[in-house]
């Protein structure tokens, strides 16, 4: 319903910098396309953050060329800031599928960006012309929960499903000339199949699903399985393979690089307000070592380090320092730290859940944070042994297996395990269902 020239986004708790409309107009009248700028962090009352934040996590201000930006959409989902965007109303009424798609709810900006960057070039004023507000209570829609990782995935599907479509070969070649197997392709079926293995090389898993599914669909095609055998020297059963290494379904499951997130209690407890991201780690080295700068913080009445979300793991601290003002050194006692809802044996700590909290009794002026720890993820057969199977159990009543799947539906925090011939699924940390060959149990741990 706008009738002006141009539509300028904004969400409706961020703040405009008093010239932004005008900086933003005169860029685009000579560049043209999309402009977007770099944005300043506030809290709910307007006050300037100043410390690291999931934000700087997902949002980079590099400017690109758009067959580099078409890319690095591809390789590392969206980067850009969409209160910050400025263009021509008539990007939107041009065509007839270039608007938000309602039906997305976490990546409605990602899949306009893609569609966007096919016809028009995208430029990033290297100015602050945004306050973007951080809300408190994790509110924020961009803010990651497991439940919001489960619709990430689900919408990541939909985005790259269409994501090579309306371009041209030639735009396609000088995107991805790196990464092709033949740069020289031809339409049809060659170029199908570069596709199909552009999405496989993609690390997400829903994007792989969408390779998987396209080869799929090529291998009912006589001509395209002849090429894929002189070509890739691809064949079915190698296909099938791929069918069994890539987790669809639980997409954290093959996931090595991860951030461990410091949540700092200045006194008002904790909040997404008041939180250190770690510098990227991979989970599969020997030793860890994560350090968080607190120099922004006059002082601390406590932290709460989480070192991975959405794995089930158990983690060895090895040594815990903080350095005060003055630069003097303070060792943390592993033994000392308190982990929420796990289980202490022997300095290792076996989370119960997908989210392991370990707090870190500090009070005190601390500038500086060390943690050298060993992360190993848990398998649900040891979870079970360790933590469930040692408690005693009494069948409640056999229930049907649509009720299990009923209440999973309810439950996002679910355990799977194998435990001889039985199977089990945690429903909660009241009650389990156990499998005994056709039959379902529900049974309830007398001591949980």
């Amino acid at each position: 319903q706008s009738k002006g020239a141009y539509i300028a986004l904004l969400g409706g708790d961020d703040v405009c910098m008093p010239d932004r409309v005008k900086k933003q107009l005169v860029e685009c009248q000579v560049r043209g396309g999309v402009i977007f700028s770099e944005i300043q962090k506030i809290d709910d009352d307007g006050n300037l953050i100043q410390y690291a934040t999931y934000v700087d996590q997902i949002f980079k201000f590099e400017n690109l060329s758009q067959n580099q930006v078409y890319s690095k959409l591809f390789w590392s989902g969206n980067y850009l800031n969409a209160p910050t965007a400025f263009f021509p109303r008539e990007i939107l009424t041009e065509g007839s599928g270039d608007h938000f798609d309602r039906l997305l709810y976490q990546l409605q900006d990602f899949d306009f960006w893609i569609r966007f960057i096919k016809k028009y070039p995208f430029y990033i004023l290297p100015e602050v012309l945004v306050k973007y507000r951080i809300l408190s209570r994790n509110v924020n829609l961009s803010f990651s929960s497991f439940g919001v990782e489960n619709r990430t995935h689900f919408e990541l599907y939909l985005c790259y499903e269409n994501f090579f479509e309306n371009i041209s070969d030639a735009f396609l070649k000088e995107s991805f000339k790196e990464f092709l197997k033949d740069p020289d392709f031809r339409s049809g079926i060659p170029r199908s199949i570069e596709e199909a293995f552009l999405f496989l090389k993609n690390p997400i898993p829903a994007v792989q699903f969408v390779g998987l599914r396209k080869l799929q669909k090529l291998f009912r095609n006589p001509e395209a399985v002849q090429y894929l055998a002189e070509k890739f020297e691809f064949d079915q059963p190698q296909f099938a393979q791929l069918t069994r290494k890539i987790e669809i379904f639980n997409p954290r499951a093959s996931v090595t690089t991860v951030r461990s997130t410091l949540y700092v209690d200045t006194g008002q407890g904790y909040s997404e307000r008041q939180v250190i991201i770690s510098q990227a780690y991979d989970i599969t080295d020997s030793v860890v070592v994560n350090e968080f700068d607190l120099t922004a913080y006059s002082s601390v009445s406590g932290l709460r380090w989480d070192p991975i979300e959405g794995v089930l793991i158990k983690i060895k601290i090895l040594s815990l320092h903080f350095y005060d003002e003055s630069g003097m050194i303070h060792e943390i006692v592993p033994d000392n730290l308190r982990g929420f809802d796990g289980i202490a044996e022997n300095g290792t700590i076996l989370f119960a859940h997908t989210d392991p909290q370990i707090y870190i009794p500090v009070r005190s002026k601390v500038t500086r944070l060390r943690v050298r720890f060993v992360l190993s993820p848990v398998g649900y057969l040891e979870w079970f042994r360790k933590y469930v199977s040692t408690k005693s159990f009494r069948v409640k009543r056999e229930v049907s297996t649509a009720s299990i799947f009923l209440a999973l539906k309810k439950n996002l925090r679910k355990y799977f395990y194998d435990v001889k011939s039985n199977q089990g699924v945690q429903i909660s940390r009241r009650f389990v269902f156990l499998f005994r060959g056709l039959k379902c149990y529900l049974v309830k741990p007398c001591r949980l």
